[in-house]
Formats: structure tokens, sequence, C-alpha cells
């Protein structure tokens, strides 16, 4: 994945975030007024939720200034795609969401995938500035 298609996608993907954090703020009540059930009901632990949401798109947004950097902060992204993911479609399985919820969801499943590429794409270079050492000079290094 070329460098200005990362940023791009990193940008993207803190929208997205940012997005989410609107739509299922339960003080604006969107989630209720777009009938995802199963969304936040305004507990304190839910913020909580929410505010991870937000910190993660924090996160991208920083991943986009320069993703060769911030390959951590992209593998934190992905295990949090993965795990909201996970968690949404177990409670779909179980009846505790409706499907509008699990479709606003499955834009994660976009993001598990293109993060998975970009990882996979642009492994980090070795570093090749600084030659190996000769035998000869390991052998004087240790005298």
């Amino acid at each position: 994945m070329s460098a200005p298609t990362a940023r791009l996608l990193f940008r993207i993907a803190a929208l997205f975030n940012a997005g989410a954090v609107l739509l299922f703020l339960p003080v604006l009540g969107l989630a209720d007024r777009a009938g995802l059930e199963g969304a936040p009901t305004g507990t304190t632990f839910e913020y909580v939720g929410i505010a991870a949401v937000g910190i993660f798109g924090v996160g991208y947004w920083i991943a986009a200034a320069a993703p060769e950097r911030h390959r951590d902060i992209v593998w934190l992204g992905l295990a949090g795609k993965v795990l909201a993911v996970s968690i949404v479609i177990s409670n779909l399985v179980e009846g505790d969401v409706n499907g509008r919820l699990a479709a606003v969801v499955a834009g994660d499943i976009v993001f598990c995938v293109l993060f998975t590429w970009y990882l996979a794409s642009n492994r980090p270079a070795t570093d090749t500035s600084a030659p190996a050492p000769s035998t000869a000079a390991q052998r004087s290094a240790r005298a």
C-alpha cells in the first residue's frame, strides 16, 4: 500500500471513529433514533467504551501522519477493531443487538481487512545502513 493511500486510510478510520462516538453517545440519542437496538444507554461503563473508540480515532489520526513510524498504533487499532466486531457478532447471535447495529459495526470489518493489508504490505525495513563488521574487526574489538 502506498504511503499516500495509507495516510488516507488512517484519516478515514479516524473520522469513522469520530462518527461512531457521535452516533453512540447516549446524550445525543442518535442511535435510538436510528433504531440501533443494543446501542449504549448511558451507563458509566458505556461512556468509557465510547471514550476508548474516540481515543482509537485519535491514534489513527496520529498514525496517518507517518504510518511507517506508527505501526504499533495500527496493530492496536487492528486488535480493537477485531474485538469490536467479535463482541457485536457474539451479541447479535445472542439476540442482544439488532442487525442495524451489526451493519454499522460491519464498517470495522472493512478496516480490519485494510489494516491487515497495510501491515502485510508495508513491513518495516531492516537497517542496512551500517555494514556488518568483518571477522578481523570482530577479533580486534574482542582483543
